[in-house]
């Protein structure tokens, strides 16, 4: 064979042979990539974790966050300052990364367990090709000080403590799928047990990771375990029920998180009890006072699991029967009398911004026969502009609206076709004098951009005002769940709108979140003191 031919034969088979040794390299590339890619972090997230916050763009969230009319750093480390960090240092992150965040770095979890308190957070993020070293680039250059980094063997597995500027230690799991970071080590040990284990909130059968909405269109999903809020009272803490996935959306004044809850046991819960009530329609500003800066209104037609379900457990054992009996005569009258729903406001009344007043508003069938119906449980009747009768020691109040007054005493006044039900004469007279003179919450442009956000069909609607409630008794801090008090740094700019529906046995629970530049009721504060 002539040299030429053995030269040119040489030449093609190197080609052939490095082209091939490219396809493999490429090939063991890709295999790697779509192995990082197909790593699940629910796999790893501890199963006593209480929510789960799920982006799969972490800029995208975050530059909506920023683009809030309010975006506080403060109060949001307040809530996670894993979080509150993330946000600080998204874009020094970035520049170590000119091209942008691989596509598994773009995925991130943060998990919420309890205590709830700012710490006991985890944050996960996948890692792909070359990300590891990104991560220990960034490392090296922002979080190491004076004080050496320690590492510390669980079970096999490396655990890294680096210290922070605050005296504080961040503590961090890192592996080529993915990285783990939280402040508290023994969170990094339990996602240490639940990959290891391979138990983790994936067992729950409650639990479904799968999103009902596409991808693209939210910056992020939030699971929340039900049972982990306070609806109204320490008892009732884990009697709400279920995982509930929320779709988050952010505009300049708004945050809205539309959610679905597919519990179907048969406990008694929160959900289960709206599964049972006929929805309200609507709800009217006319009947608000102007001064309002929280509303309650909810179906009343099942009673009894109602009060099964809010059952405050505050009566006197000496009483407990009698005010037991007094429940029941009561929830009765109402059964027969009340049309479908109650309406709970607090107000301030015309001449005070400091002390507040609150009244039940449930319509009634035929006012006169209910009326007539109310003298034979009435314990006392004071007569005036406004007939006014004391009604028997009862709870039907605080299981109604969830306070967690312990007071039995109530009373009731009947008016344009609807019982008043309120604490004191005072509380319905000054509710009946805001509506005499037409101060009410028909056409307030915050209420109206509150209401424009809202179903006109539900099974519970609650709007409050957070920094209203922030400012009230002890007694009302049951009124919304106490993680808003908790972050009331950063809630308390926020006007809240809580919705829920109910179609075909499950519940549709929508929350929002509008931003308000000045408080709910101001428009009557400043009449007072004017």
């Amino acid at each position: 064979m002539k040299l030429r031919s053995v030269l040119k034969i040489a030449t093609i088979t190197s080609v052939v042979l490095l082209c091939i040794g490219f396809v493999v390299l490429f090939y063991f590339r890709m295999t790697k990539v779509e192995k990082a890619e197909d790593f699940d972090l629910y796999s790893i997230v501890p199963s006593n974790a209480i929510a789960i916050v799920d982006s799969d763009n972490v800029v995208d969230l975050l530059k909506g966050i920023n683009e809030l009319s309010y975006s506080n750093t403060e109060g949001l480390s307040d809530i996670s300052i894993l979080f509150s960090q993330l946000k600080e240092y998204i874009n020094t992150l970035l520049s170590e990364t000119p091209h942008g965040f691989s596509r598994q770095m773009s995925k991130m979890l943060i998990s919420f367990h309890e205590p709830d308190n700012n710490r006991n957070q985890v944050f996960y993020c996948r890692l792909g090709v070359g990300d590891k070293d990104v991560v220990d680039r960034f490392i090296k250059k922002y979080c190491e000080s004076s004080f050496p980094s320690k590492y510390f063997d669980y079970k096999g597995e490396e655990i890294s403590i680096y210290s922070m500027p605050d005296d504080s230690f961040l503590a961090c799991y890192i592996t080529s799928d993915f990285m783990v970071v939280s402040y508290q080590k023994k969170l990094i040990e339990q996602v240490i047990d639940s990959k290891l284990s391979k138990k983790s909130i994936l067992n729950d059968p409650g639990f479904s990771p799968k999103r009902t909405t596409a991808r693209n269109q939210h910056p992020a999903i939030v699971h929340l375990r039900m049972s982990s809020i306070n609806i109204g009272k320490d008892s009732l803490k884990t009697c709400v029920g279920g995982w509930t996935e929320f779709s988050l959306k952010i505009n300049s004044d708004i945050m809205y998180f539309a959610g679905v809850n597919h519990t179907q046991d048969s406990t008694v819960t929160f959900m289960n009890v709206l599964k049972n009530q006929k929805p309200v329609e609507n709800l009217s500003g006319d009947i608000l006072p102007a001064s309002t800066f929280y509303i309650k209104r909810h179906s009343v037609a099942d009673l009894e699991s109602i009060f099964e379900f809010t059952s405050m457990g505050k009566e006197d054992q000496s009483q407990m029967l009698y005010i037991k009996d007094k429940n029941r005569e009561l929830m009765s009258y109402l059964n027969e009398h009340a049309k479908n729903s109650a309406t709970t406001c607090i107000f301030y009344p015309s001449d005070s911004v400091f002390n507040t007043c609150m009244v039940i508003n449930i319509p009634v069938t035929n006012q006169i026969r209910a009326e007539r119906f109310l003298r034979n449980l009435s314990t006392n009747t004071v007569t005036g502009t406004h007939t006014i009768y004391s009604l028997p020691e009862n709870t039907l109040l605080s299981q109604l609206t969830g306070t967690s007054n312990s007071s039995t005493l109530s009373y009731a006044c009947f008016y344009k076709g609807s019982m008043l039900v309120g604490l004191d004469n005072n509380s319905i007279l000054a509710y009946i004098d805001n509506i005499e003179k037409g101060n009410t919450l028909e056409a307030d442009v915050m209420y109206e951009e509150t209401k424009a956000n809202l179903s006109d069909l539900y099974s519970f609607l609650l709007i409050a005002d957070l920094g209203e409630i922030k400012k009230q008794p002890t007694e009302y801090s049951s009124l919304v769940p106490n993680f808003f008090f908790r972050n009331s740094n950063f809630f308390e700019n926020f006007i809240l709108s809580s919705q829920f529906t109910c179609v075909d046995s499950i519940v549709y629970p929508n929350v929002v979140l509008l931003y308000k530049e000045k408080a709910f009721p101001s428009s009557a504060q400043a009449a007072v003191i004017q």
